[in-house]
């Protein structure tokens, strides 16, 4: 098969077709450009990412603190626990 030919399956039957011949990529050409702001979007370096790679484990490893405090202290610095009313 030559190029822009295909095989194509129409319901039941299957042909051979011709298509048109691919584009040629116009004068004014944005492909270095596109790279360039790609790269500056998106790219890191390779030793950023394997050691975010290799510490990725390590979020799970944080020391355990309260969503609350358990006690409140006083303007003299006094620790008090916290004292609930009861209805």
């Amino acid at each position: 098969m030559g190029q822009a030919e295909a095989i194509a399956r129409i319901g039941t039957d299957i042909v051979r077709i011709r298509t048109r011949p691919p584009l040629k990529p116009p004068t004014p050409n944005f492909k270095g450009r596109i790279i360039t702001e790609s790269r500056n979007k998106y790219y890191k370096p390779v030793h950023e990412v394997h050691q975010w790679i290799r510490h990725r484990k390590d979020r799970w490893n944080k020391p355990f603190s309260p969503l609350t405090p358990t006690c409140a202290k006083k303007n003299s610095g006094d620790l008090k626990e916290f004292v609930y009313d009861e209805f």
